[in-house]
C-alpha cells in the first residue's frame, strides 16, 4: 500500500506535466489557427480594396458616364439589340491579364483587359445599365488559390444565366446552385 501512496506521489508531477503540456499544445494551436483566420481575411480585405466601394457607389447611383454609355451602345447595336449575344461578345472582347485587385468598370471597357474579376465587373455594369438584376460570387478555393474566382449569375427571359471569363453565359438551374458555398460581393436587384 505504501509503494502505491509514493507512486503515486511520484506519477503526480509527470501527469501534471502532461495535462499542462496537452493544454498548452491547444493554446498554440488556436493561436495559429487564429493567426491564419487573420491573415487570410487580411488578404480578402486587400482583395477587395480600392475601386471596390467606388464601384458599388456607381451601381447605388445608376451612374453611367458618358464613356461606358456609348461602349454600351456600341456593343449593343453591333449585336442587333440580342441582350445574351452582346454580353458574350463583351466577355469575348476582354483579354485575360491577371490582376491583384478589382477595376472600375471604366477601365476594364478602355483596356479590355483583366482577369475574371475585371470581367464580372464590366458585364456586371452591363447589365446595370440594362436594368438587369446580378448577383457577383466569389468562391474561395483556399489551398489551391487563395485570390479565388469571381463569377455572375444575372436572371434574364424567366431563366438564370451563368458567366464569367472562362464560359457563359449559360442557363443554370437555381436548385443546382447553393449560394452558401460562396461570398455574395454584390447584389444588384432592379426595382
Amino acid at each position: 500500500m505504501k509503494d502505491i501512496l509514493v507512486h503515486s506521489k511520484l506519477l503526480y508531477p509527470i501527469k501534471l506535466l502532461y495535462y499542462s503540456l496537452r493544454r498548452l499544445e491547444k493554446i498554440i494551436y488556436y493561436f495559429f489557427f487564429k493567426l491564419g483566420l487573420a491573415i487570410l481575411f487580411r488578404n480578402i480585405s486587400i482583395f477587395f480594396k480600392k475601386n471596390f466601394e467606388l464601384f458599388r457607389l456607381f451601381l447605388d447611383k445608376d451612374y453611367f458616364d458618358k464613356f461606358s454609355n456609348y461602349q454600351f451602345t456600341a456593343i449593343l447595336n453591333n449585336n442587333s439589340g440580342d441582350i445574351l449575344t452582346s454580353i458574350e461578345t463583351l466577355k469575348q472582347n476582354i483579354h485575360f491579364k491577371k490582376q491583384n485587385e478589382w477595376t472600375l468598370p471604366q477601365e476594364g471597357l478602355k483596356y479590355y483587359t483583366g482577369d475574371c474579376k475585371t470581367t464580372v465587373i464590366v458585364i456586371g455594369y452591363y447589365l446595370a445599365w440594362l436594368k438587369i438584376p446580378f448577383d457577383i460570387y466569389t468562391e474561395f478555393f483556399l489551398k489551391q488559390n487563395p485570390a479565388g474566382h469571381a463569377f455572375l449569375i444575372f436572371y434574364f427571359g424567366n431563366e438564370f444565366y451563368f458567366i464569367d471569363n472562362n464560359r457563359g453565359p449559360d442557363i443554370i438551374k437555381m436548385q443546382d446552385f447553393n449560394p452558401s458555398e460562396y461570398i455574395r460581393v454584390i447584389s444588384h436587384v432592379v426595382s
